[in-house]
Formats: structure tokens, sequence, C-alpha cells
């Protein structure tokens, strides 16, 4: 698959995947803005965090800077692996680490929140630390001390602006770095004018210096976001309740200090002025995960894009829907799924790509409960699935608990039995199951009883109705499921010992989706699926999977692993 085929890819998936955080309403405010008048409103937007204090910061970093292996993320070198509790050794590196100010505090006189904000506090070792001291960020000619590897410098600057010596963070850390004084400069505008340093103005506009910025807006674009960032991201909001715009928008230092200042910014049409050659489209709206149709109705998604390659649109199944291949308009002939691809040819500049979403076509008699399959367990979720409908568990693992029906009382929590991934049947886990429906706009959950759940209101409740009321967004964050409702997030409280929605602050929990009898599981397979009703993507019916990949099975997406 070519790099530009994943580009486009990616961007589904995370419109499929984003939880209950709307990125276009909270940055709704800075619309329109330009250059300084941007910069203000982001700061409106994003002032006065709500830090944890400076010991809490350790804690935070268990959110914000854990390592796949469960060990800490240090941000100066690359040969350390520390534990929580390996801290404050400078006999050499390797020896501990510390609590970082990437700006250092001495240049805001201790200050508070900036002490304490987790988006520039950064774990690293303390004797790289202790070398970098309150030095500038930059670019290094003459190394005086290079930490191992050389991954972290620190020298004489030979960067056009300025002199002095500076500390030079490794390549794969240059953006992340740039990001966060982006921040800085805009969270604390109100403050900066006394940082100084030769780093921050003595203005609110441009904040930095221009040495500063011209170097940092070349970092940027040369160590671009990665998914540690993003998620770095999404940590912090936990954390402390406000976000970097600078992740969020990658290149938004270009609307803000450069060749974009002069335009209108706009959260919910966003244009990234880095990506000059890959293929970028505007794929919020079509990429649904399901649409429901009745017989005889139309319906019409399109894409647009910024290559000069033709669009055309197609059916998987020309029986169940004929798609207008110029325009997108669909209209729905028969009962069955269908799915609807938008296709952009490959042109000298970009290569071609695709996005698609699913069509079901009904009879317009309102559906009765979907009956859960009969299997004999329930598999952990590991992976985002194309469709999240299904059969499930709502469980908190640590203590072996799952959600027993859409109660509100305390009593809404039952024993299971874990083993590994896996939860086998029993007639009181079936009584916890809910039913995962697709939604134009998300999910509703149906218990047993009958009854969906799902957050209103402005309290940490779950809210119950016998009404399908609810829409709920599913998604995967660090290995946890995400349910989400009028932002809040189903959580397990394990000082009440309930099941609720909150803000944050509680424990995650898993969905464990019930495996179909015939050995299929609807999420993840390690086996060859043997013969069923199985399509590819493009409609054709295909004897055996023999590959990973995504496919329609008895009118499901579904990812075989």
């Amino acid at each position: 698959m070519n790099k530009r085929l994943i580009t486009i890819t990616a961007l589904l998936c995370f419109s499929l995947t984003s939880w209950a955080f709307d990125k276009a309403a909270y940055y709704s405010s800075a619309n329109g803005k330009k250059g300084q008048s941007l910069k203000t409103a982001l700061f409106d937007i994003i002032k006065n965090p709500n830090v944890t204090s400076y010991d809490g910061l350790v804690e935070a970093y268990k959110k914000t800077d854990m390592r796949a292996d469960g060990k800490l993320r240090d941000w100066y070198s690359n040969i350390t692996n520390y534990t929580w509790s390996d801290r404050n050794g400078n006999q050499s590196e390797g020896a501990g680490w510390n609590r970082e100010h990437s700006v250092p505090q001495s240049w805001f006189s201790k200050g508070n929140p900036m002490k304490s904000d987790v988006v520039h506090v950064i774990p690293t070792d303390c004797y790289v630390n202790n070398r970098r001291s309150s030095y500038p960020l930059g670019e290094v000619g003459t190394i005086t001390y290079k930490s191992a590897n050389s991954y972290s410098k620190l020298g004489s600057c030979r960067t056009s602006g300025y002199t002095g010596t500076v500390f030079e963070p490794n390549d794969e850390i240059k953006g992340d770095m740039a990001r966060i004084y982006f921040y800085m400069a805009t969270c604390y505008e109100d403050k900066i004018s006394s940082w100084g340093n030769n780093v921050f103005s003595t203005s609110k506009y441009p904040g930095l210096e221009n040495w500063v910025i011209n170097m940092m807006m070349r970092w940027s674009k040369s160590d671009p976001l990665d998914g540690i960032e993003l998620a770095r991201n999404e940590a912090v909001q936990e954390v402390q309740r406000n976000r970097n715009p600078f992740v969020d928008f990658p290149g938004l230092e270009e609307y803000i200090w450069g060749t974009y200042k002069d335009v209108a910014f706009s959260a919910s049409n966003y244009r990234n002025p880095y990506d000059d050659g890959t293929l970028q489209t505007t794929i919020a709206s079509f990429a649904q995960t399901r649409v429901t149709l009745e017989i005889g109705d139309t319906f019409t998604q399109t894409v647009t894009t910024n290559s000069d390659g033709e669009v055309t649109y197609e059916s998987s199944n020309t029986d169940v829907v004929e798609v207008d291949a110029r325009t997108g308009r669909v209209t729905a002939l028969a009962m069955g799924i269908a799915t609807v691809s938008a296709v952009i040819a490959q042109t000298d500049a970009f290569a071609s790509a695709a996005a698609s979403y699913t069509v079901q076509v009904t009879d317009g008699e309102t559906p009765g409960p979907i009956p859960g399959p009969s299997g004999n367990e329930y598999v952990k979720v590991t992976s985002e699935p194309s469709d999240w409908s299904g059969t499930y568990l709502i469980v908190y693992e640590e203590d072996g608990l799952a959600l027993n029906g859409a109660k509100v009382s305390d009593d809404n929590k039952i024993s299971v039995a874990i083993n590994g991934n896996t939860i086998t049947v029993t007639d009181a886990t079936e009584a916890a199951e809910f039913t995962i429906r697709s939604k134009a706009d998300g999910y509703s959950i149906r218990g047993t009883d009958g009854k969906y759940i799902g957050h209103t209101g402005s309290k940490n409740e779950l809210g119950v109705s016998a009404s399908d009321d609810f829409t709920n967004t599913l998604s995967l964050l660090d290995g946890n499921a995400v349910i989400a409702s009028d932002n809040y997030q189903l959580f397990y409280n394990k000082s009440a010992k309930l099941f609720r929605f909150y803000k944050s602050g509680q424990q995650p929990i898993a969905l464990y989706r019930r495996v179909e009898a015939d050995g299929i599981a609807e999420v993840n397979s390690e086996e060859t699926t043997r013969q069923t009703d199985i399509y590819d993507l493009a409609g054709r019916r295909i004897q055996r999977i023999d590959r990973p990949g995504l496919y329609i099975i008895r009118g499901k997406k579904t990812f075989i692993k």
C-alpha cells in the first residue's frame, strides 16, 4: 500500500474512532480569526489550565508519558528504562529521572500554573537535564557535551539570530518541542513579557523572538505529529482540562506567524499547510459507519479533495443500491448491505486513494431486537472494528466485574471470570449482555431488559431510557474501550463500586464481544475463516479468507487479523 493511500486510510480511521471530544466545537470561538487575533482567541480557549500539583506530575506521567512496555518515556536520553521510583539520580546518565521544565522555571520565577503544566514539564534523565541547565533550545555548532548515542547535545548556537550556548534535543522530538513552545507562547501570552532569555518576546504577539519562530517552525515541519504525541494530547486533557492546539491542528503555527497568517482559521474545515504532496480529503461527513435507507430512498455523500484526480463512486452490490458514479447519489433498490466507495484517480502529483461507508437497506418496517449469536465465549476487543454493532459485555478488568444491565442503582455489576482475553458464557453473563447497534451519528447500547444507556444532563450518572434516546461514540484508547456520550465517558468508580458516566478520573473499561458459534470472531481472528457468505469490499464473493483485511461477512464489515 502506498504512503498516500495509508494517509487517507489513517484519516478515515481517525474520523471514525475519535471519542467524545468535539474538536470543532472546542475551538469554534477561534473560527474566522487570523494571525495575532487567532493567537489571542486560542489563548482564551486554553488559558488557566487546571494543573495538578508539582508533586502530582509524577502520577500524571503514568497517563501522559508511559511507554508501551510500562516504563517511563525519557525525552532527553534513549538508553534509559526507568520505573516510576527511579528518581533523582544525578551521578551519571541512566541513574535517575526528574521533572524537566522545557521552558526553564527560572525564566518565569517558578510561577504557577506554568510550574506544573504537564504540557511542557516532561520526564527526563537527571544527568542530561542538569547539563541542559537553563540554556535555550537551539541548534548546536561546536559541541561541548552530548548524551549517549549523541541523542542530546549542548554547545554554541549555529542558528542565525542567537550566538550563546544552546541545548539541542534529538531530531525525533524537535517537532514535539516546537509545538510545546508554540503552546506556551499562546497559553501564557498574558505572562510571557517578563520571561525573556532571548526566546520569548516582550509582547503578546509574536510572543517568541524571530529566530526562535523560524527555527521551531522548521522543526515542526520536519518532525510532524505521530501517534505518541496525539495520545499525549488526549492524556493532557484528562489531566488538566486543556489541550495543545498545535497538536490538534498540524501546521497551525503558519496561521499565526507564517505564510497563512492572513488566512482565516476554521476548526471544522482545517487545511494543514504542510501537506504539500499528500492527498487530503474532507471525509468527516463521508466516513459514516452505516447509513440506513428504505427501499426507494436516495442519499448523497461526496468527497472533496485537493487533488485534480477524478473522483468516482461505486457500489459493492448493485442489486442493493445504485450509485451515480459522478455525483455519488445512492438509490436504495432492495433489502441488503452494500459498501459505497469513493475512488480518487492517480495523477502525476497524487497517488490513488479510496474511502467508503456502508449502506443498509430495509423494507421500512421497524426492526426488532437483534438476537445475540449462539456462541460460548466473549473475546476482548483489542483493535478497532469498522462497525461496532454486536453483542458485548462491558467490563472493569482489574476486579473482574461487568455492567449488569441498564441500571442506575449501586447494584449494577456482576462478577465475571476473565481468562486471558476471554470470558466464558454463563446464564448470568448472558443477562449482562448489551447489544450495540449503529445509528446515523453513533451507536445505541441496549441491555437485555430492552433499556438503553447513555448520558444526559450535567451530572456523573448512567442514563437509562426505555427508548433509543442516547447517542454514544465508541473507540479504543491505550487499549481501553471508550464509550462516550454527551461529553461524558463510561467508567467504573472503584470506591463507589459502580459503573457510571464521568468526565474523567475513574477506572477505564474494556469491551468483550461475543464470538459467533462457528468460531468467526467479529473483531479478531488468527484463524483462516471457513466458507460462508463472505465478500470483499468490491462485492465479489470469495470462498476462503487467507489473508488479513476488511471483509463483509453476513452483511457486516469485519476485520480479520
